[in-house]
């Protein structure tokens, strides 16, 4: 099992999203941290499951909600680092230009 690390901008993507969300609809900025923390979970577990994108980056998409939590595994340790929780319709040629 590996260890995931939210880098700021993911984090705060995540809570931006979740708040939006739950504006929008009661309930449903829980529903969508509850999809990211499974979902953190399954990449945790196996991290190769999820598709290979761009050089070492994989990416889990959140169904039914128009996200994907992108993330690198770090070849020095057994941690996974979440670089962003990214919007599928915004700028998608940003989403690699994350450190």
């Amino acid at each position: 099992m590996y260890s995931v690390i939210l880098l700021e901008e993911a984090r705060n993507e995540w809570l931006d999203s979740a708040f939006y969300y739950e504006v929008q609809q009661k309930g449903l900025g829980e529903r969508f941290s509850t999809i990211v923390k499974i979902t953190l979970d399954k990449i945790s577990e196996n991290p190769k499951i999820f598709q290979k994108k761009k050089n070492d980056y994989r990416q889990a998409v959140l169904k039914p909600f128009p996200f994907v939590v992108l993330f690198i595994r770090d070849k020095h340790s057994d941690t996974i680092v979440v670089t962003g929780i990214f919007h599928t319709k915004r700028q998608p040629n940003k989403k690699f230009n994350r450190e």
